[in-house]
């Protein structure tokens, strides 16, 4: 059996095809090109506009950070930082302004205790001393204490060496934060960290190695420019040592 389309019926289908194209009109053809033609977006400027973004953040809280104010020290943190300054001190033992050698106990050598300073700065004075051993250390290195006579193992911990004022018979002893008097060159370990001077509980001081040692005592209070320091049992003071005052240049 054949099919014969009319003429008609081909008219139909021509009409209908020609009503769905006319369904897009021009601005729709003219939105499609504008979308196509657009310009591409270069991603690397976007992503430098965002880490500079945030770096500007970052570095603004960084500000706000800084105008806050620093807590304030401790008295006896400060003390301890002037302390840890002093120790640190590249002190030369050859620069001494007196010193004195005496015999070291326990062994066969000696000891040579150098003078460095002693100088008032506003309600405190502060002395500096050197050390410096010889002996024969093929036994072992022994320790600041034990050629001294001292034992560590009985809590011989700070150095405490006396200033003498005989024109007007006082004497000044190693400043404490409890206001104990240290007697002896030796203060014990029960003081804690109370004394104003150098540890040397333990401190080994190999042959001519260099050791500093530090102390605070209260100003004068006489109108005085010397004194004597006596600094161990076993050896002889130092004489006529002359006070310094701070220059206000140093701060």
């Amino acid at each position: 059996m054949s099919f014969k389309l009319s003429h008609q019926t081909i008219i139909g289908a021509g009409t209908l095809s020609l009503l769905l194209l006319s369904g897009c009109s021009p601005d729709d053809s003219a939105e499609f090109a504008e979308t196509g033609n657009a310009e591409p977006v270069d991603t690397a400027e976007q992503a430098g506009t965002a880490e500079e973004t945030g770096v500007a953040e970052d570095q603004g809280a960084a500000d706000e950070g800084s105008d806050q104010p620093d807590e304030p020290q401790d008295e006896d943190d400060a003390a301890e930082d002037a302390a840890d300054s002093a120790t640190s001190s590249e002190m030369s033992h050859s620069d001494a302004l007196q010193t004195i050698t005496y015999p070291a106990q326990a062994v066969e050598g000696e000891i040579t205790a150098g003078l460095q300073s002693l100088t008032v700065d506003g309600e405190t004075m502060l002395l500096e001393l050197t050390f410096v051993a010889d002996y024969d250390d093929s036994s072992g290195t022994m320790t600041f204490n034990e050629l001294h006579g001292f034992a560590d193992s009985l809590g011989n911990a700070y150095i405490a060496p006396v200033l003498h004022d005989r024109q007007n018979t006082k004497s000044y002893h190693v400043l404490t934060t409890d206001n104990r008097r240290m007697e002896s060159y030796r203060a014990s370990a029960s003081l804690g960290d109370t004394a104003w001077s150098s540890t040397v509980r333990d401190r080994e001081l190999s042959p001519g190695e260099t050791l500093y040692t530090w102390a605070t005592y209260a100003a004068p209070q006489d109108d005085i420019e010397m004194v004597s320091v006596s600094f161990d049992r076993t050896a002889p003071e130092f004489q006529d040592v002359q006070i310094q005052q701070k220059d206000s240049s140093d701060e």
